[in-house]
């Protein structure tokens, strides 16, 4: 019986990025919010295969997920020896082990940069006669956020570009979760626009909409970062948090959330300002979206051209959000209706943060926009069909059983 091209994957691969695993967002505190993509996905695909290259305990996890979604998801690291198939096999040799008896497969990266996994794949699964597809995705282009903070000729940030341009060459269809991240992809790495793909980030949605505002406080400001590279983000929003007027800093808390070995010296700077800030490291996923429920605004003064996941769950439970006004909110923070986006100056996130500090209604009506916006553009059954549309077409694409993939010109 001839295959149809229409169909969707017997075996998704998801292949980590670096460092990346089931094992670390154990660690984090982050695997109930992001397996909900992989059970969405499970109810159309029979299978599942986590892989990476430093899982430490990927197995246990992937069995007790498998329990808890009743969808079967393995797991494969390199870090983590298979019993069965003992120390010495190789990466390459397992992942043909694991998808024997398919016919059709899709490898898509959680982010552009997974360590080279999908390539070293590609060939030896097409070699055993399966007809495999390459999605890549990710969330935001890593050189772009190291061209940033080192400089674009820093080779951390020509080595992130290189590793982008190999993977999107190889793909069927390249996936980002903006227009305008597609278009820096196409134009940096001569990527044909037709494929490629905007695929938003998967929100969960509060299951009582109504209840949104029942734990908001009304003197709270929670910003997030990270802890290192000079705490630039966390920074800045202490300083633009210090300028707002004397009485409001009395009985107002910045809530900072973030991780990371450096900033020892943040406390001592934002009293120095006089911000009554209150540090917290370490945590963990449902502690964080419990301090969004909270805070009357949420503040992202991050400007490396990347779509902050923080923002948008932000939003989908209703807290006001402040953001640099890059081309990555288009659609989802509209300016002034949906949340607010400033240029990259202390005062305007101070004016912004203040406007609603002071105005509880219109704090109330971008709330409900907010939400609305994400509800309606990350929901998570929406990205799922529309990544199972990627999933077909990308089938579509790939090599036939014993055809050669022709070279492209992209």
């Amino acid at each position: 019986m001839p295959m149809s091209d229409t169909q969707t994957p017997d075996i998704l691969i998801l292949t980590f990025p670096g460092g990346g695993s089931l094992s670390r967002w154990e660690r984090f505190g982050v695997i109930g919010r992001e397996i909900g993509f992989v059970e969405g996905v499970g109810r159309s695909v029979p299978r599942i295969i986590c892989v990476s290259t430093a899982g430490t305990d990927e197995r246990r996890i992937a069995r007790n997920l498998t329990e808890q979604t009743g969808v079967r998801i393995d797991a494969i690291s390199e870090a983590e020896p298979d019993p069965d198939l003992g120390e010495t096999r190789t990466l390459e040799q397992r992942v043909l082990s694991a998808v024997a008896g398919a016919s059709r497969v899709v490898i898509q990266t959680i982010q552009y940069d997974d360590d080279g996994v999908a390539l070293r794949l590609l060939n030896p699964l097409r070699r055993a006669g399966i007809r495999v597809a390459l999605v890549a995705r990710g969330a935001f282009i890593e050189s772009r956020v190291l061209s940033a903070s080192r400089g674009p000729h820093h080779y951390e940030s020509r080595l992130a570009a290189e590793k982008e341009g190999r993977v999107c060459a190889a793909a069927q269809i390249v996936a980002g979760t903006s227009a305008s991240m597609i278009d820096e992809l196409c134009w940096k790495h001569g990527i044909h626009l037709k494929r490629t793909r905007v695929v938003n980030q998967p929100v969960s949605m509060p299951r009582d909409p109504d209840s949104l505002s029942a734990n908001r406080v009304n003197d709270r400001v929670l910003t997030t970062g990270r802890f290192s590279g000079g705490c630039t983000a966390i920074r800045f929003a202490i300083e633009a948090f210090g300028l707002l007027s004397p009485q409001q800093r009395e009985t107002l808390t910045l809530e900072i959330i973030g991780d990371g070995p450096d900033g020892l010296d943040l406390p001592a700077y934002a009293e120095s300002l006089g911000v009554n800030a209150e540090f917290r490291r370490g945590v963990t996923h449902p502690e964080l979206v419990e301090s969004l429920s909270r805070a009357t605004v949420f503040l992202q003064p991050e400007n490396a051209r990347r779509q902050s996941i923080t923002v948008l769950e932000a939003m989908s439970l209703g807290c006001p959000v402040v953001v640099a006004d890059i081309p990555e909110y288009n659609g989802l923070v509209e300016n002034g209706s949906s949340g607010i986006r400033v240029i990259q100056e202390h005062k305007a996130y101070t004016f912004a943060v203040d406007c609603l500090l002071g105005d509880a209604g219109f704090r109330s009506m971008m709330a409900d926009a907010a939400h609305a916006r994400v509800a309606f553009g990350c929901n998570p059954d929406r990205v799922i069909a529309q990544m199972l549309a990627v999933y077909r077409e990308a089938l579509e694409a790939a090599p036939k059983q014993g055809e050669k993939p022709s070279r492209r010109a992209s």
